[in-house]
């Protein structure tokens, strides 16, 4: 009863809590902490232990979360010095296996959504149409 009673008083005090995209951001769940301690029964606080630990996991989730952003940039910054380092470069492509191979200089390199082309002969093609680097 504790829980449901303080839950609606945060969402009085806090608005609803939830973005429209279902994530409680760390503010909100800040602002919910606030409000079931500012209710909590002064002769059983220890039952509010349960909610403390809940901000630390909380905290570490929102951590592991930037840092799982930081290694993505990270990860596509790597990709893209790869993937650079073909610049000038003579190849083989082959974009598919019907297809005859294309042999030429790697021109550029492009990066749309999250996925790189290489420029070869005015063309774009994957990086794993690779074949072979001269």
């Amino acid at each position: 009863m504790q829980i449901s009673r303080t839950a609606s008083a945060a969402q009085s005090s806090a608005g609803n809590g939830v973005k429209s995209s279902g994530e409680v951001t760390q503010e909100d769940f800040l602002k919910l902490l606030i409000a079931q301690l500012s209710h909590q029964d002064p002769l059983n606080p220890t039952a509010d232990t349960e909610f403390l630990g809940q901000l630390a996991q909380f905290t570490s989730l929102e951590e592991m979360r930037n840092l799982n952003t930081s290694f993505k940039t990270y990860s596509g910054q790597g990709e893209l010095g790869q993937m650079a380092s073909l610049i000038g470069k003579q190849v083989l492509v082959q974009p598919d296996k019907e297809a005859e191979a294309v042999t030429g200089i790697v021109q550029a390199v492009n990066r749309q959504n999250g996925k790189f082309s290489l420029i070869v002969n005015n063309q774009a093609y994957k990086p794993e149409d690779v074949i072979q680097v001269y």
